[in-house]
Protein backbone atom coordinates (compact mmCIF):
# COMPACT_ATOMS: atom_id res chain seq x y z
CA UNK A 1 0.00 0.00 0.00
CA UNK A 2 2.87 2.28 1.01
CA UNK A 3 4.64 1.58 -2.34
CA UNK A 4 1.37 2.33 -4.61
CA UNK A 5 1.38 5.99 -2.47
CA UNK A 6 4.57 6.68 -3.26
CA UNK A 7 4.15 5.31 -7.19
CA UNK A 8 0.72 7.89 -7.35
CA UNK A 9 3.08 10.72 -5.44
CA UNK A 10 5.76 10.56 -7.79
CA UNK A 11 3.38 10.50 -11.20
CA UNK A 12 1.87 13.65 -9.73
CA UNK A 13 4.90 15.38 -9.17
CA UNK A 14 6.21 14.32 -12.97
CA UNK A 15 3.39 15.25 -14.83
CA UNK A 16 3.55 18.57 -14.40
CA UNK A 17 7.05 18.49 -14.66
CA UNK A 18 6.97 17.21 -18.05
CA UNK A 19 4.27 19.42 -19.17
CA UNK A 20 5.99 22.40 -18.32
CA UNK A 21 9.19 20.98 -19.95
CA UNK A 22 7.54 20.61 -23.23
CA UNK A 23 6.04 24.40 -23.27
CA UNK A 24 9.92 25.44 -23.13
CA UNK A 25 10.73 27.38 -26.09
CA UNK A 26 14.52 26.88 -25.91
CA UNK A 27 16.85 25.06 -27.91
CA UNK A 28 17.86 22.27 -27.41
CA UNK A 29 21.70 22.76 -27.14
CA UNK A 30 23.77 23.72 -24.11
CA UNK A 31 27.06 24.96 -23.22
CA UNK A 32 28.22 26.40 -20.02
CA UNK A 33 31.46 27.58 -18.54
CA UNK A 34 32.72 28.22 -14.93
CA UNK A 35 36.02 29.53 -13.53
CA UNK A 36 37.16 29.80 -9.62
CA UNK A 37 40.86 30.24 -8.02
CA UNK A 38 42.26 31.39 -4.90
CA UNK A 39 45.68 31.75 -3.75
CA UNK A 40 48.51 31.68 -0.07
CA UNK A 41 48.04 33.73 2.59
CA UNK A 42 51.19 35.80 1.51
CA UNK A 43 50.32 35.67 -2.23
CA UNK A 44 53.02 33.19 -2.38
CA UNK A 45 51.20 30.46 -5.12
CA UNK A 46 47.74 29.97 -6.69
CA UNK A 47 44.99 27.39 -7.51
CA UNK A 48 43.30 27.95 -10.92
CA UNK A 49 40.50 25.79 -12.35
CA UNK A 50 37.90 25.71 -15.42
CA UNK A 51 34.72 23.92 -16.56
CA UNK A 52 32.69 23.65 -19.29
CA UNK A 53 30.13 21.25 -20.55
CA UNK A 54 28.01 20.59 -23.92
CA UNK A 55 24.78 19.08 -23.68
CA UNK A 56 21.84 18.42 -25.88
CA UNK A 57 18.16 18.03 -24.66
CA UNK A 58 17.35 14.90 -26.18
CA UNK A 59 13.99 14.84 -24.29
CA UNK A 60 12.70 18.43 -23.10
CA UNK A 61 13.30 17.49 -19.20
CA UNK A 62 16.93 15.21 -20.19
CA UNK A 63 19.96 15.87 -20.97
CA UNK A 64 23.15 14.06 -21.79
CA UNK A 65 26.06 16.31 -21.24
CA UNK A 66 30.43 16.04 -21.58
CA UNK A 67 31.94 18.05 -18.90
CA UNK A 68 35.70 19.22 -19.24
CA UNK A 69 37.52 20.38 -15.70
CA UNK A 70 40.88 21.54 -15.43
CA UNK A 71 42.90 23.03 -12.70
CA UNK A 72 46.19 24.10 -11.71
CA UNK A 73 48.18 24.63 -8.75
CA UNK A 74 51.18 25.50 -7.35
CA UNK A 75 50.59 26.21 -3.33
CA UNK A 76 51.78 24.69 -0.71
CA UNK A 77 55.07 23.08 -2.55
CA UNK A 78 52.55 21.30 -4.75
CA UNK A 79 52.27 22.06 -8.44
CA UNK A 80 50.57 20.47 -11.37
CA UNK A 81 47.75 19.81 -13.19
CA UNK A 82 44.53 17.56 -12.85
CA UNK A 83 41.41 17.35 -15.05
CA UNK A 84 38.53 14.99 -15.60
CA UNK A 85 36.61 14.36 -18.19
CA UNK A 86 32.20 12.93 -17.40
CA UNK A 87 29.41 12.08 -19.41
CA UNK A 88 25.79 12.68 -17.30
CA UNK A 89 22.51 12.42 -17.42
CA UNK A 90 20.40 15.06 -15.75
CA UNK A 91 16.78 15.38 -15.46
CA UNK A 92 15.41 18.60 -15.27
CA UNK A 93 12.10 19.79 -13.20
CA UNK A 94 11.35 23.55 -14.12
CA UNK A 95 9.73 25.62 -11.36
CA UNK A 96 9.01 28.52 -13.25
CA UNK A 97 10.14 29.48 -16.70
CA UNK A 98 13.39 31.14 -14.97
CA UNK A 99 14.07 28.30 -12.39
CA UNK A 100 15.61 24.97 -13.22
CA UNK A 101 16.63 22.75 -10.70
CA UNK A 102 18.27 19.48 -11.88
CA UNK A 103 19.26 15.89 -10.30
CA UNK A 104 21.38 13.27 -12.37
CA UNK A 105 24.43 11.13 -12.61
CA UNK A 106 27.93 10.70 -14.45
CA UNK A 107 30.33 9.10 -14.76
CA UNK A 108 34.27 9.84 -15.88
CA UNK A 109 38.07 9.51 -15.85
CA UNK A 110 39.96 11.67 -13.32
CA UNK A 111 43.43 12.47 -14.42
CA UNK A 112 46.81 14.70 -13.85
CA UNK A 113 49.84 15.27 -11.95
CA UNK A 114 48.47 15.24 -8.12
CA UNK A 115 45.59 12.74 -8.37
CA UNK A 116 45.65 8.63 -9.12
CA UNK A 117 44.30 8.45 -12.07
CA UNK A 118 40.95 6.31 -12.29
CA UNK A 119 37.62 6.24 -12.90
CA UNK A 120 34.90 7.83 -11.21
CA UNK A 121 31.02 8.24 -10.75
CA UNK A 122 29.04 11.59 -9.10
CA UNK A 123 25.17 11.71 -8.15
CA UNK A 124 24.81 15.28 -8.93
CA UNK A 125 22.31 18.37 -8.41
CA UNK A 126 22.13 21.96 -9.28
CA UNK A 127 20.16 24.74 -10.20
CA UNK A 128 20.12 27.20 -13.48
CA UNK A 129 18.27 30.40 -12.81
CA UNK A 130 17.43 32.42 -16.43
CA UNK A 131 18.31 35.70 -16.73
CA UNK A 132 17.03 36.49 -20.24
CA UNK A 133 15.30 33.52 -22.58
CA UNK A 134 18.93 31.78 -23.17
CA UNK A 135 21.34 32.89 -20.91
CA UNK A 136 21.29 31.58 -17.14
CA UNK A 137 23.51 31.38 -13.86
CA UNK A 138 23.91 27.95 -12.49
CA UNK A 139 25.08 26.35 -9.35
CA UNK A 140 25.74 22.92 -8.67
CA UNK A 141 27.20 20.22 -6.88
CA UNK A 142 28.07 16.64 -6.76
CA UNK A 143 29.41 14.07 -4.86
CA UNK A 144 32.79 12.00 -6.70
CA UNK A 145 33.72 8.45 -5.86
CA UNK A 146 36.35 6.78 -7.28
CA UNK A 147 36.84 3.14 -8.62
CA UNK A 148 40.71 2.22 -7.98
CA UNK A 149 41.53 -1.31 -8.07
CA UNK A 150 42.02 -1.94 -4.23
CA UNK A 151 38.58 -0.25 -2.87
CA UNK A 152 35.49 -1.78 -1.90
CA UNK A 153 32.48 0.02 -2.53
CA UNK A 154 31.95 1.04 0.65
CA UNK A 155 35.76 2.11 0.82
CA UNK A 156 34.81 4.58 -2.59
CA UNK A 157 32.03 6.16 -1.22
CA UNK A 158 33.52 6.76 1.86
CA UNK A 159 36.57 8.61 0.36
CA UNK A 160 35.22 10.69 -2.45
CA UNK A 161 35.12 14.60 -3.01
CA UNK A 162 32.10 16.96 -3.22
CA UNK A 163 33.02 19.32 -6.11
CA UNK A 164 31.04 22.38 -6.40
CA UNK A 165 30.37 24.99 -9.42
CA UNK A 166 28.98 27.99 -10.14
CA UNK A 167 29.31 29.49 -13.82
CA UNK A 168 26.95 30.74 -16.68
CA UNK A 169 25.96 28.91 -19.61
CA UNK A 170 23.84 29.24 -23.08
CA UNK A 171 20.76 27.67 -24.66
CA UNK A 172 20.06 27.68 -28.00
Amino acid sequence: MLRTGIVIAALCLLVPTFALAQSSSRGPVEITLGASGNNGPNFNGFDAAGTGSVGYFFADPLELKLTQSAAYSDLGGARGWDASTELGLDFHMPIADTLLPYVGANIGYVYGNQVRDTWEAAPEAGIKWFVTPSTFIYGSVEYQFFFSQNSTAASALRNGQFIYGVGIGFRF
